[in-house]
């Protein structure tokens, strides 16, 4: 069976590490049973030109093509938007091998613009398609104070409903996010296919489990965004060091919060003392702070279903996170704690007790639930049986 995976990435950042992380685990997934290629199609605001980059590359062993086009501004941009990635995908089919430009099934990752029409009936009309939506932003939390512009009112959205509801299925890693979707209309069969965890590469160290340490490391990982408020989680241990000093709580990541966050930290006198920062690190280098940590803390304002999560449950480390958008289908009482968004308080309460009753978590059972729950070879199966599905 051939797949050709058709990614919608509209963030600008592309040399981000984290750039459709998602997406990548599940190509590597999927590409255990299929014959696989991608191609990614992005704008780029920075371009001096309209059109730009078209990278052939084989990924991971993956046929894959990158091409940017540059984001249009003015009069007639929408329009303009639609003929310039049109014109990008053209390019990126080309620099396809010819044996992968034609498909079985047509998986699109993140919802096109509206010429994606022209693009099927030109290149796929008879091919059966799959969406894949990750984004926040279909969470009711994201839409109850945003205005809805006048050009996606009247031309994206129908569009998108009618992508969604034509298409064979449409998958989302969570309930909440299909539950999000289903409420603005996007009305078909949803699967809810997790997220990936690479298995072999977050794991627990050996002999960690059940001694409680002399120590804690606490661990945050993220891109330090607002709506991670990190800043939450610093208030919340300051108070708890007047209580206990036996933890250290480690930041991986960077963004725009990073000099604000170390800035607190130097003002709470906890810098390099209790709290440390260690930017961007690769993700061999996350695994190993994961294995030398004992608790994962994410405290988000909302979320869908972060990768991180996963990662650590793979790791072995119990996590205490937020009760919002997908994170309580990922966390049980056997394996962390959830707490009320923006409660720091309650954040405290839960990493005191967390640490007092850390030879609770079976560090072991916890790896094994991520390993049924989120493995290359678990969601890969669930796709291959969507797409075999799809044909028939």
């Amino acid at each position: 069976m051939k797949v050709l995976f058709l990614v919608n990435w509209w963030y600008p950042d592309r040399a981000s590490p984290l750039n459709g992380i998602f997406i990548k685990k599940h190509a590597g997934a999927v590409s255990r049973g299929v014959e696989l290629s991608v191609l990614y199609v992005g704008n780029d605001p920075g371009m001096e030109r309209n059109t730009g980059d078209a990278v052939f590359d084989e990924e991971d062993g993956i046929p894959t093509v990158r091409v940017y086009y540059k984001k249009a501004r003015g009069f007639l941009s929408r329009f303009r938007d639609q003929v310039r990635y049109f014109g990008a995908v053209r390019r990126g089919l080309a620099l396809l091998p010819p044996g992968s430009r034609r498909c079985d099934v047509l998986h699109i990752h993140i919802i096109p613009p509206p010429v994606f029409l022209l693009f099927r009936l030109l290149f796929c009309r008879r091919v059966p398609y799959i969406v894949s939506e990750h984004s926040s932003a279909y969470l009711p939390v994201n839409l109850e104070n945003r205005p809805t512009p006048f050009f996606n009112a009247l031309f994206i959205r129908p569009f998108a409903r009618r992508l969604t509801r034509k298409a064979a299925a449409v998958t989302v890693p969570s309930a909440a996010l299909a539950e999000g979707m289903r409420s603005l209309g996007y009305s078909n069969r949803y699967e809810i296919i997790p997220n990936v965890v690479d298995t072999r590469c977050f794991y627990p160290v050996e002999g960690k489990a059940g001694k409680i340490p002399h120590r804690f490391k606490l661990l945050h990982v993220s891109g330090l965004k607002r709506l991670k408020n990190v800043a939450g989680i610093l208030r919340a241990l300051h108070k708890l060091r007047e209580k206990r000093g036996d933890f250290e709580f480690h930041v991986v990541g960077d963004g725009e919060e990073k000099e604000n966050l170390e800035k607190m930290a130097v003002e709470m006198g906890m810098l390099n003392r209790e709290v440390f920062f260690h930017g961007v690190k690769g993700v061999g280098e996350v695994a190993e702070i994961m294995r030398a940590s004992h608790i994962f803390i994410l405290f988000s304002d909302y979320e869908n279903s972060p990768c991180v999560i996963v990662e650590s449950m793979a790791s072995g480390l119990p996590v205490i996170a937020t009760d919002v958008g997908g994170i309580p289908e990922l966390v049980s009482e056997k394996t962390g704690i959830l707490v009320p968004p923006g409660d720091e308080g309650e954040l405290l309460k839960a990493v005191d007790s967390m640490m007092d009753n850390y030879n609770v978590y079976d560090c072991a059972r916890i790896r094994d639930e991520a390993v049924k729950r989120f493995s290359y070879e678990t969601v890969g199966r669930q796709f291959f049986e969507l797409y075999d599905s799809s044909i028939k």
